[in-house]
């Protein structure tokens, strides 16, 4: 079969990143023939790897979409893409919608998500094909490029760059580089927060982004957790699973409770509002919670964020294997169900 992947503009964050596993591993695993498809104008370093793997196609518009489909005599085309019913699909051949935000607006021959979570939040059944977890092994780390002492204790992120967004997180960042002298953080794609002349800001370093893969594991292996700080939670948690599949503990963020921990989200949620006009979800998406389940390290408020990380004693013993998403995320199961729910016609 010659199935067409199609993104908007191609990018370095997640959805870019699922859109060229499931294409490597439509042809490696399932053996059907890629060809991947993109608006222009998206980032360079990550086109030139569609660019440099598949028989890569830019199109402007439906109507050229359409023809080039048509041209290359495609079997079938997926989209993933938030999920609302917005035009972009085709019928030149049968297609799939894979939803990532919203299941209410069925379109297409085949409408997936790409969690349970989504199901359980729109109340509908739609199919669950998961993204998946495939890291390169043994990519080494770059603490000694960095100058980051082999005997530090370093917390990183990766992910949208505008998504490290809890202030209460930011703040407690900036204590404990001016408390905790052996600790660093490492960010990679993360737009900049600490002030100038914050105490420890040179321990605290800012990498860009990179469509490398290995380079990506390279600066995961540089950390001894990570730490996650999305506001509006994940459907998914993309980045979370490349940290638990190359055993780092995921230090991620859970709805308050109690009086001050409320206290402390009406907070967050003020400064966010009247900074950026945003607003936080009514609930939070916790996919990345029901995967990890008792390996995540949460946290609640600052209050409970700053032991966490000021000693990490108290949790690296929990275990030794941290490893929550690699048995039913990597690449044969999540290509098992995409060529059932996808590929798979419907018996007449």
């Amino acid at each position: 079969m010659k199935i067409a992947f199609i993104e908007q503009k191609i990018s370095d964050r997640g959805t870019s990143v699922a859109v060229y596993d499931y294409a490597r591993h439509n042809e490696e695993i399932l053996g059907n023939t890629s060809l991947t498809f993109s608006i222009p104008g998206g980032d360079g370093n990550a086109e030139a790897r569609f660019e440099s793997r598949f028989d890569h196609h830019y199109y402007s518009d439906r109507e050229e979409l359409d023809r080039l489909l048509a041209e290359h005599q495609v079997d079938f085309a997926y989209f993933l893409k938030h999920g609302k019913n917005d035009g972009a699909d085709t019928s030149v051949c049968r297609c799939g919608i894979h939803c990532v935000f919203k299941t209410t607006q069925p379109h297409g021959d085949v409408y997936a998500c790409i969690s349970e979570y989504l199901n359980e939040r729109f109340k509908t059944q739609c199919p669950v094909v998961p993204h998946m977890i495939d890291m390169p092994a043994d990519a080494g780390d770059m603490r000694a490029e960095l100058g980051i002492p082999a005997d530090a204790i370093v917390y990183g992120r990766h992910g949208g760059a505008e998504n490290f967004n809890l202030v209460f997180v930011q703040e407690t960042v900036a204590r404990i580089l001016a408390e905790q002298p052996n600790t660093w953080f490492l960010f990679l794609n993360t737009d900049p927060f600490l002030p100038e002349g914050a105490a420890g800001r040179e321990r605290c370093i800012h990498l860009p982004s990179t469509a490398d893969r290995k380079e990506v594991a390279r600066f995961i292996n540089s950390c001894d957790a990570m730490l996650h700080a999305r506001r509006g939670g994940e459907t998914f948690g993309l980045a979370c699973g490349e940290f638990s599949v190359l055993n780092k503990p995921v230090i991620t963020w859970a709805p308050p409770t109690g009086i001050d921990g409320i206290k402390q989200h009406l907070r967050n949620f003020y400064v966010k509002l009247t900074g950026t006009g945003t607003r936080i979800p009514h609930r939070m998406p916790r996919a990345h919670l029901d995967i990890l389940g008792d390996r995540a390290i949460v946290y609640h408020t600052a209050k409970e964020l700053y032991p966490i990380l000021a000693n990490p004693s108290l949790w690296q013993q929990n275990y030794q294997d941290w490893d929550a998403y690699s048995s039913g995320y990597g690449p044969a199961p999540v290509m098992q169900l995409f060529s059932e729910v996808f590929l798979t016609p419907p018996a007449k």
